[in-house]
C-alpha cells in the first residue's frame, strides 16, 4: 500500500536484480510509486543479475551498499549520543565509530584462527582461570572463557 511507505522515515534502499523472477516488472513500477511516498527512498536495479546478488555480482553489491550507507550517515548522526545510549535499554554498548569508514575497517573480516591459535588463547584464558581470585569467583562468573555473567547474551565477533 502506498501510505505504508510514506510511513518510513529511514533511509530505505530497494535492490533488484534485473532479471529476477522473484520480482515483476509490473510490481517493480508499483515498487517506485510507492516509493515516492517514501522522503528517502532509492530503488537500484542491477543490470544483467537475476535474484542473488550477493553470489552473482558481490563487488557490485558491496559498492552499491558501501555509497549507501556514505550518503546516508548524516541521517544517522544524533545530536545527543547519551539519548541512545544501550545502557537506558539494559543493554550492553557497542563499539562506536567515528565514520562509516572506521566502521567497515574494524568490521573487516579477520584471518581464520589456526588450531594452534586456538591452543594458545585456550592456555592464556586457562592460565588467568587458575590465577583468578576468590572475590571474582563469588560474582558469577563460569570460567575465564566465558568473562560474562551466565545471564549476559552479547555477540561474539
Amino acid at each position: 500500500r502506498i501510505h505504508d511507505f510514506a510511513a518510513i522515515s529511514c533511509p530505505l534502499l530497494l535492490i533488484r536484480g534485473e532479471m529476477s523472477n522473484m520480482c515483476t516488472d509490473e510490481e517493480l513500477e508499483s515498487t517506485q510509486r510507492m516509493a515516492t511516498k517514501a522522503p528517502l527512498c532509492k530503488i537500484r536495479v542491477i543490470k544483467e543479475h537475476g535474484e542473488h546478488l550477493s553470489v552473482s555480482c558481490p563487488g557490485k553489491l558491496s559498492r552499491i551498499l558501501t555509497r549507501w550507507l556514505q550518503v546516508t550517515e548524516d541521517f544517522y548522526h544524533v545530536s545527543d549520543p547519551e539519548s541512545r545510549r544501550p545502557e537506558l535499554l539494559n543493554i550492553r554498548p557497542l563499539p562506536e565509530y567515528g565514520s562509516v569508514a572506521e566502521a567497515m575497517a574494524a568490521l573487516r573480516p579477520r584471518a581464520i584462527p589456526t588450531p594452534k591459535m586456538i591452543a594458545d588463547e585456550l592456555a592464556k584464558l586457562r592460565a588467568d582461570d587458575e590465577q583468578s581470585s576468590d572475590a571474582e569467583s563469588d560474582v558469577g562468573y563460569v570460567t575465564g572463557l566465558a568473562k560474562e555473567p551466565a545471564d549476559y547474551y552479547g555477540f561474539v565477533g
